[in-house]
C-alpha cells in the first residue's frame, strides 16, 4: 500500500498525523489509515471501501479516501 500523508487527520489515540492508502480487493479498495510507528503509536484504521465502479480512476479513489479521513477527528 502506497501511503500518503493526510493534510489534517490526526490519530485519536496519540494525535500524530495520519497517512492513508488504498488496499486493492476484488471489486474495490479498502481505505486504510495508519499512524506511522516512527512518529506515533502504529495504530491502523479501516475507514471504508470504495467500489471500482464508483470512481473513474485510482487518483479519484485517493481523493475520496482523503475525504474519509474526516471521520477520524
Amino acid at each position: 500500500m502506497l501511503a500518503r500523508q493526510h493534510p489534517d487527520a490526526r490519530c485519536p489515540r496519540c494525535a500524530s498525523r495520519l497517512r492513508y492508502g488504498l488496499k486493492r480487493e476484488g471489486s474495490g479498495w479498502k481505505v486504510q489509515y495508519v499512524c506511522p510507528p516512527s512518529d506515533g503509536c502504529g495504530r491502523e484504521f479501516s475507514v471504508g471501501r470504495i467500489d471500482h465502479g464508483s470512481v473513474d480512476s485510482e487518483d479519484e479513489a485517493y481523493r475520496r479516501a482523503e475525504r474519509l479521513g474526516s471521520t477520524l477527528y
